[in-house]
C-alpha cells in the first residue's frame, strides 16, 4: 500500500525490515528493486535484476516460476527508464508462461511504459 501511496521512503524502511527477517523473500527483492529504480539508484536496481534473474532459473524448492522473475525484472526496468529491455522482459515471460494480463493492465510500476508503442502491442489483448 504505501508504494502505490507514492510514500517510497516508508515503504523502503518496511520492506528493509522484511528483507531481513528473509532475504529469500522474492516479493520483497522486487518491491526493493522497483523502490530502487524509483529513487534513480541504477546500481542497487541492477543488483536486485541479477538477484532476481538467478532466483527465477533455480530449482522448485523456494524458487519463483521463471516467467514471474522475468515479469518483475520488466517492472524494474521500465522504471529505470528501459523501454526496450522493459518489453523484452515481457515477451520473454509471455513466452515462458506468464498470463496474468489483469495484473499487468492495473500495475502502477508498468506506468512509464503506457506511452510506448511496444508496450501498447504487448499488452493489446491476444485472440
Amino acid at each position: 500500500m504505501l508504494n502505490s501511496a507514492g510514500l517510497w521512503d516508508e515503504a523502503g524502511t518496511l520492506y528493509r525490515a522484511l528483507a531481513t527477517e528473509d532475504s529469500a523473500d522474492t516479493d520483497v527483492q522486487a518491491a526493493l528493486g522497483d523502490l530502487a529504480a524509483r529513487r534513480g539508484d541504477r546500481a542497487e536496481a541492477n543488483r536486485i535484476d541479477r538477484w532476481l534473474a538467478a532466483r527465477g532459473r533455480t530449482g522448485p524448492a523456494g524458487a519463483i516460476s521463471e516467467y514471474w522473475a522475468l515479469y518483475q525484472r520488466a517492472r524494474i526496468a521500465g522504471l529505470l527508464g528501459d523501454y526496450v529491455r522493459a518489453v523484452g522482459l515481457l515477451r520473454e515471460a509471455e513466452q515462458r508462461g506468464f498470463s496474468a494480463w489483469r495484473t499487468a493492465h492495473l500495475d502502477p510500476d508498468l506506468t512509464p511504459l503506457r506511452a510506448d508503442p511496444a508496450f501498447q502491442e504487448w499488452i493489446r489483448p491476444k485472440d
